[in-house]
């Protein structure tokens, strides 16, 4: 039986990271991608990989606890570092500039083959952190083909771009996308899961 800590939804994470932001009038590049303001994603977090390079990108759901991808895992090692993407705001860390996980725990159904879902691991920090956690849709949320949401990268600084929910039927390369994974399309051609 998944432990208690698994109500947290995998859908909310995603969520969390499609939390609508406003570029601040910066222009997009050819693919859509903006930088996200200061301030306005300090729920977001990099996770590191063994050589302190970003692997992937976790969302602070919990004071003490960081949703991540259970692939990026693999590439960042069981207890990783997270760092802070935008520092300060309003004059005042929010976040420390580095922090080791002290526990990761995957998902009881994760089998390492992200085509099978369940991709999502919940990072234990050692001491609560004090940022502002993202507003979560409910647990009877669901993402429909169309609906528009923002997707995040770190390209040197965090940028974030509009995205489309499509079918899992229609998502290339991936047919068999289980029901709890959903595909989205960017302007740029480009496919996620």
């Amino acid at each position: 039986m998944p432990s208690p800590m698994w109500k947290i939804q995998a859908g909310l994470f995603l969520l969390a990271l499609f939390v609508p932001f406003l570029a601040g009038g910066h222009q997009a590049d050819e693919g859509g991608w903006r930088p996200v303001p200061t301030c306005r994603s300090a729920m977001l977090v990099s996770i590191l990989g063994r050589f302190r390079e970003h692997v992937c990108l976790g969302t602070v759901v919990h004071r003490k606890h960081i949703l991540t991808a259970a692939h990026c895992l693999e590439a960042a090692g069981p207890m990783p570092v997270i760092r802070a993407i935008n520092g300060e705001c309003s004059g005042r860390p929010q976040l420390q500039k580095e922090l080791r996980a002290e526990e990761a725990i995957n998902h009881p159904s994760w089998t390492g083959d992200v085509t099978k879902g369940y991709d999502i691991a919940l990072l234990r920090l050692p001491r609560p952190l004090d940022v502002q956690l993202p507003l979560m849709a409910s647990k009877n949320f669901d993402l429909y083909p169309n609906t528009k949401v923002d997707t995040f990268r770190l390209h040197g600084d965090l940028q974030t771009a509009q995205s489309v929910v499509v079918a899992n039927a229609l998502c290339p390369h991936l047919p068999d996308l289980p029901p709890q994974t959903f595909c989205i399309y960017s302007e740029s051609g480009s496919m996620a899961t």
